[in-house]
């Protein structure tokens, strides 16, 4: 993935003041808690790599606007140079990191798995290897910024992610994605 459009400097974490909040109470903590951790991180990441992140799965989705329900985990898409820097950025709170010579249709080429606030955030090589199926997707073109108050997001766009979810037979998602983009 090559975006070499800067995107701003992520300062304001009060996400509250500037976000309309979910009616439901559980849903509405999980929403800040999610869009706290998101600012939060994206303030620590040095400005070199932001272009070169993308957030995708469930979270993307609910940001999106999909009915679904986040998880406190992450995917974030980049490459494999990011990895590396990232790695030792978080060394302190890293669980794990995968550095594999090749991958296959459900490991990228890296993986950097960390605990972050309570989330599990994985970082995940976008290079293609003939594997995953992400990979083929995370492009410049099938990317958009989510716009959250102050708080700017590179992610993967819903049409995208529906292909994904459908190479990978993850019906339940298909589904709710289709009705979603059905709605819109």
């Amino acid at each position: 993935m090559q975006n070499n459009t800067p995107l701003p400097p992520q300062t304001d974490t009060n996400i509250t003041k500037h976000t309309r909040l979910p009616k439901n109470k559980k849903v509405a903590k999980i929403y800040l808690s999610v869009l706290s951790v998101l600012s939060k991180l994206l303030k620590e990441l040095p400005s070199s790599i932001l272009p070169e992140i993308c957030l995708v799965g469930s979270v993307n989705l609910y940001l999106q606007g999909v009915s679904i329900e986040p998880k406190k985990d992450l995917d974030i898409g980049t490459n494999y140079k990011n990895i590396i820097l990232l790695s030792k950025i978080f060394e302190d709170i890293t669980v794990r990191l995968c550095l594999n010579k090749r991958g296959n249709d459900y490991l990228p080429f890296a993986h950097l798995f960390i605990k972050y606030d309570g989330f599990e955030i994985e970082f995940f090589d976008t290079k293609d290897y003939g594997g995953s199926y992400y990979l083929k997707t995370i492009k410049k073109e099938n990317m958009q910024e989510l716009k959250i108050g102050k708080l700017v997001i590179p992610a993967l766009s819903l049409e995208k992610e529906l292909g994904v979810y459908k190479k990978t037979d993850k019906l339940d998602k298909v589904e709710i994605l289709k009705q979603h983009l059905q709605k819109v």
